[in-house]
């Protein structure tokens, strides 16, 4: 007698088996194609620097691209700046010289990283001239003052940066660019941290973030002593020495503009030009800001430093800052930071996709010198020659039109 066994139980079962593993193997790949998506739309700056080179290392990052243009006076800058907007969203560097004057300021803004407190001014001179001084070589940096000073109760309050001099036909114009977080100290003092030792500090002194403010303190002397033969003072910083430039150019400029006591002696002017600054205090600083000759606030979109300390706790920019946008077309631009800009920015997916960027290690959003220096390059010389010399070409083509429609014979 013949023993059957049914088949059909075995079959089912592993027909269910195949099914199962068809289904998660279909739920690996749609994750794993779902966490790649989301790696590249992470990283989508990063991925296309790699493939394009060209915006990373642009042709006015090895050659000087500048206008050669003069100061034409009497004052260092045309206009305000963010002090007085014109009409519109887009806040504007209009005149080559001050382009020039911009750029140069970026560039000694950068090398206040690249110097060494340790060797001597014309060491570091000589180093800036040779490697770092790249545009606007006309306004030639003749002298150069470097400073390292350290606070004697805490360690961690240090100032570094550099003074330096260049000669023009409106007068000397000294530029003080003070650097900004590099150490471990640096964000010692970033978090309020340096005095823990004797309890929680406030916040605020004398309407400034406490550790800003002392870091200026610092410096404060030294800045008055090495700088009476100047005519125009330019303070800058990027990052952390934004903030500490900032608090220098409001508390001095009033010692600044009356060092001449003559009558008939024209006064000295003090400007501000910073790049991602935390925000250095409150509302009152801003209305002194306003006595300053001209502001220029500029940070990348994304950027997460200029975002601290928190308005919640009162801090404030003493104006409205530019941002860097960049649309589709690949052509940056400066965009004014409209009213509710900030709040807005919290709601903003692309905002914080930067800041996410900024936070796992993209030096690019927050980077002096890859970063904002490299955008004003291509703001200023590339794409704004390029629409220049369209403009021309528009512009020769509707005369040309005219003539011939005149009746005319163009040349």
């Amino acid at each position: 007698m013949t023993v059957q066994y049914s088949t059909a139980g075995v079959e089912r079962r592993s027909s269910l088996s195949e099914t199962s593993k068809r289904k998660c193997s279909c739920a690996c790949c749609c994750c794993s194609l779902i966490f790649i998506c989301v790696l590249i739309f992470l990283f989508r700056a990063q991925i296309y620097e790699i493939f394009y080179d060209d915006q990373l290392y642009p042709e006015c990052a090895a050659k000087d691209c500048s206008f050669q243009a003069r100061i034409p006076g009497p004052k260092l800058f045309s206009t305000r700046g963010q002090l007085d907007v014109p009409g519109g969203n887009v806040f504007e560097v209009k005149q080559d010289y001050e382009k020039d004057l911009v750029i140069k300021i970026a560039e000694l803004a950068n090398f206040s990283y690249e110097m060494d407190p340790e060797k001597s001014e014309k060491w570091n001179l000589d180093l800036y001239n040779s490697s770092f001084s790249v545009q606007s070589k006309h306004l030639k940096i003749h002298e150069m003052r470097v400073f390292d000073k350290s606070s004697t109760d805490f360690e961690t309050y240090r100032s570094v940066g550099i003074i330096a001099k260049t000669n023009t036909r409106i007068g000397q114009v000294c530029i003080i660019s003070i650097r900004g977080t590099e150490t471990f100290d640096d964000w010692v003092v970033n978090f309020n941290a340096a005095e823990i030792s004797d309890g929680l500090k406030a916040l605020h002194k004398n309407h400034y973030y406490r550790p800003f403010y002392k870091k200026h303190l610092l410096i404060k002397q030294l800045i008055l002593d090495s700088t009476h033969s100047c005519d125009h003072y330019v303070f800058t910083g990027h990052s952390q020495g934004a903030a500490v430039a900032t608090i220098s150019a409001i508390e001095l400029q009033e010692q600044l503009k009356n060092r001449n006591n003559c009558l008939f002696c024209k006064k000295s002017t003090v400007n501000l030009v910073v790049f991602a600054s935390p925000r250095p205090g409150d509302d009152r600083i801003a209305e002194e800001a306003k006595e300053l000759d001209h502001v220029f606030l500029i940070e990348n979109k994304g950027d997460i430093v200029p975002t601290v300390p928190p308005m919640i706790a009162g801090f404030t920019h003493i104006v409205k800052t530019s941002k860097f946008e960049k649309p589709a077309n690949g052509s940056y631009y400066l965009q004014k930071n409209e009213k509710w800009d900030d709040a807005a920015d919290q709601l903003d997916l692309g905002v914080w996709n930067d800041r996410l960027k900024t936070w796992l290690g993209s030096h690019l959003e927050h980077s002096m010198g890859d970063g904002y220096l490299r955008i004003l390059r291509q703001i200023f010389y590339e794409q704004d020659k390029k629409n220049s010399g369209r403009n021309l070409v528009k512009r020769a083509n509707v005369v040309e039109s005219r003539i011939r429609g005149r009746g005319l014979k163009s040349e």
